[in-house]
């Protein structure tokens, strides 16, 4: 495993209360990272920079605009399309995966890509309503890939998220009395026991500690705040894994992550800046017309009144 000795010693401390510029973005630090990583550690930096690759995959085959994050990608939009309209090409039913592996670049796709896309089209062109959400199946798929091809700090850290997410999704299940099975996915224990509201018993699974603690900051009513409190746990938990690691792969990986969510707080503080930037103007500009109506009617009295 490479050392990152010299990018690791440059890197300024990321604190979540602090969103000022820090000077570079997430592109130009996983740009540098990928100049001096090794072909081992690069594979696990794309298995951290695939979801923004899945909400392209996504757009591509619904037919929306591709999302401008500004977040780096593992594999990109360019590539992901020519996947998209090879498939496209072909009969749906008579597409076989291996076929199309061997005629693109495999190494260019995990195979989850392939399979969802592929299976995607055949949804498409049969118009079966799918029994869960495109967006959740995708995501099950490219944690299921992670937990066989990641190490051990890229397997626990997608793991968390992935407990994350169940978690938020089985308290909108039981808040809102919808299908279970329909938005918690998955084949685990953690899946079996929230799909079943058997809460109790969940305190008793290695993710216990992580459902308490999400289901508790759930309570807060403030979105913004629940949501800073979440991010706060995540980044918490980076700290916690990479404990005295400093230079490793492991360790720009938790820079990176923690990078990608100050700059999530930082775009969100844009458009909520923008948003009320326009809205004050907005009632300025309400009141520069009330008032030229009141100077208006004003002058027309007062012509009215010389006059007489």
């Amino acid at each position: 495993m490479a050392e990152y000795y010299t990018l690791g010693a440059s890197l300024p401390t990321l604190r979540l209360d602090d969103l000022k510029t820090i000077g570079f973005t997430s592109s130009e630090f996983v740009d540098e990272l990928r100049s001096q990583a090794p072909s081992a550690d690069q594979k696990q930096l794309d298995l951290m920079l695939l979801p923004e690759d899945n909400r392209t995959l996504l757009a591509l085959l619904q037919g929306n605009p591709i999302p401008e994050s500004g977040h780096p990608y593992a594999i990109g939009p360019v590539k992901l399309k020519a996947l998209v309209d090879l498939l496209r090409s072909r009969e749906p039913d008579a597409v076989d995966p291996f076929e199309v592996q061997e005629e693109v670049n495999k190494r260019d796709y995990p195979t989850y890509i392939i399979d969802f896309a592929r299976e995607y089209l055949t949804d498409e062109v049969s118009q079966r309503p799918p029994e869960y959400f495109y967006e959740d199946i995708l995501a099950n798929a490219y944690y299921d890939y992670v937990e066989r091809e990641g190490n051990k700090f890229v397997r626990t850290w997608k793991a968390l998220e992935r407990n994350i997410i169940l978690v938020l999704a089985a308290i909108t299940v039981k808040r809102f009395d919808l299908d279970a099975r329909k938005l918690i996915i998955g084949e685990s224990e953690l899946v079996r026991l929230l799909r079943s509201g058997n809460w109790s018993d969940v305190s008793f699974l290695e993710e216990g500690d992580v459902v308490t603690e999400i289901t508790r900051i759930s309570e807060e009513e403030n979105l913004s705040t629940r949501e800073h409190k979440i991010d706060d746990f995540k980044l918490r938990f980076l700290d916690n894994l990479t404990f005295a690691d400093t230079f490793s792969i492991n360790a720009m990986l938790a820079y990176l992550e923690r990078l990608l969510i100050l700059e999530r707080w930082a775009n969100l503080d844009k458009e909520l800046g923008a948003s009320r930037f326009k809205e004050i103007v907005g009632t300025l500009n309400s009141e520069a017309r009330e008032g030229l109506e009141d100077f208006r009617r004003m002058n027309k009295k007062a012509n009215s009144s010389f006059r007489k």
